[in-house]
């Protein structure tokens, strides 16, 4: 029975703060993640920890990431899996781009995540990564441009202190950002 208890007590000394913080004694990859940045830092952490902690990773191999600014203490960062190729479009035998076309990425764990950032244009490496990860396609017209994000899927969100970006928690959904009620974030002012 002593040595119930003297186990008991050993395990519940160890991993202290475990269940309230992401510290290396539960999650060794959380050495990744990093405290203080801007929203790259944000969709950098939240793609470690999906990558990490989510099994809707294991239903794709490239996600689509969009960034939405919720108050002046936090950030929303939204992953959907990609199952239906980007459009490339062609008018007159020329390769035009919408601009909300994916500009950056990431790679982890052998996975593309990308998103849009006005700062960028589109490049010829992220043309060559969508369509390593056989996302492109191609049509005439603009018009028969779609977008390859399934409308039903689930989908995780991020939700951020802005000064704090290992302060967050993750929902996955079928609901985007703005049709739910977000979760409530204790931000600690700097």
């Amino acid at each position: 029975m002593k040595k119930r208890i003297l186990l008991f007590f050993l395990i519940t000394i160890l991993t202290a703060g475990c269940n309230t913080s992401r510290s290396n004694c539960c999650y060794p990859w959380s050495t990744e993640l990093i405290s203080d940045g801007n929203y790259e830092t944000a969709i950098n952490n939240a793609v470690i920890d999906f990558s990490n902690t989510s099994k809707l990773v294991k239903e794709d191999s490239a996600f689509w990431v969009r960034t939405t600014v919720l108050n002046q203490e936090k950030w929303g960062v939204e992953m959907s899996g990609i199952n239906l190729p980007f459009i490339n479009i062609l008018d007159n035998n020329e390769v035009n781009f919408s601009s909300t076309l994916p500009t950056r990425f990431i790679i982890y764990n052998e996975r593309l995540f990308f998103w849009y950032d006005s700062s960028y244009s589109i490049s010829t490496e992220m043309i060559s990564k969508l369509n390593e990860y056989h996302l492109i396609d191609t049509v005439a017209t603009l018009s028969e441009a779609v977008w390859g994000v399934e409308d039903a899927e689930k989908a995780a969100t991020y939700f951020f202190c802005k000064n704090d970006l290992l302060s967050f928690k993750k929902i996955e959904t079928n609901l985007s950002i703005g049709y739910y009620e977000p979760p409530r974030l204790r931000c600690k002012s700097k």
